[in-house]
């Protein structure tokens, strides 16, 4: 955006709470006609997806945002993820994220959270990276 590149910018909630909307945008963002046959999930190819209670909205006929959620969170990461809105928020003159509501009363996420954060998950992320480069130098037999 800062050099002047048309982008579409697209918001999964807005997606599932408005499809028609929101698939209407993108047709005129990349200038092709609007279809309302794009709502429908009726005749999607969904051999990929395998079958589980988790995927019954992707296998339903049509998209729709799941108004019951059920909380899967817990309070210490709910409370996390708002001081990270919060700060993002701050950073981003309020423009990020977006559709994210945060409490009044909620602080940023500390430097020194950020910072204990950041060297977890590069800890995290080299076990990831360590597992197949240690499967690499793994003699298959031969026969």
């Amino acid at each position: 955006m800062r050099r002047g590149v048309a982008i579409h910018q697209l918001q999964y909630d807005d997606l599932v709470r408005e499809p028609a909307a929101a698939l209407s945008a993108i047709c005129e963002f990349i200038g092709v006609d609007y279809d309302p046959k794009m709502t429908s999930l009726e005749g999607a190819d969904r051999s990929a997806i395998y079958n589980g209670d988790h995927h019954s909205m992707v296998k339903s006929a049509c998209i729709v945002a799941d108004r019951e959620r059920p909380e899967v969170l817990s309070p210490q990461l709910k409370n996390k993820i708002e001081r990270y809105v919060v700060f993002w928020r701050r950073k981003y003159d309020g423009a990020w994220p977006v559709n994210v509501h945060a409490s009044k009363n909620a602080k940023a996420a500390s430097l020194l959270e950020r910072t204990r954060d950041k060297a977890l998950h590069g800890l995290l992320r080299t076990m990831d990276l360590a597992i197949p480069l240690a499967y690499s130098f793994v003699q298959y037999p031969s026969g």
